[in-house]
């Protein structure tokens, strides 16, 4: 909690200093979070609205932990990606980042899907699901 509130009083000194992107790039380095999710929190933090939040492997659910070994157990890494998308709301390059986590960390090997075969896969299935829609309306 302390290092939190360190954390949070240094993207502060930044923001005073008029340094908005090192202190986005700084909460990045902090956090592993991507560049979209950590400029949203950095403009939360200059409003006012919230403080440093750390995501990490140790923040996600058991459940959710849980969820993607199996998944990656069973070979279906594009499905674990999608779920921890989900799950977390975290962006592509981010979701994919904690799937890989997640199997090093659980000594799971994750099959090579790269970030266009995560995309192609989940335009697929939106597709699928909006033809299915369509076709059944």
């Amino acid at each position: 909690m302390q290092q939190d509130e360190a954390v949070e009083a240094e993207i502060r000194q930044l923001l005073s200093e008029g340094q908005k992107l090192g202190a986005i790039k700084r909460y990045r380095e902090l956090t592993g979070l991507g560049l979209r999710e950590a400029k949203d929190a950095v403009e939360a933090l200059e409003r006012g609205e919230a403080g440093v939040d750390r995501k990490g492997i140790s923040g996600l659910t058991e459940d959710l932990v849980h969820g993607v070994t199996k998944l990656l157990q069973e070979g279906r890494t594009i499905e674990a990606i999608k779920v921890c998308r989900e799950q977390t709301g975290l962006g592509l390059r981010e979701s994919k980042l904690m799937v890989e986590q997640i199997g090093q960390k659980m000594g799971i090997e994750v099959s090579g899907a790269g970030c266009l075969g995560v995309v192609l896969a989940i335009c697929g299935v939106s597709i699928w699901g909006l033809a299915s829609y369509v076709i059944l309306s």
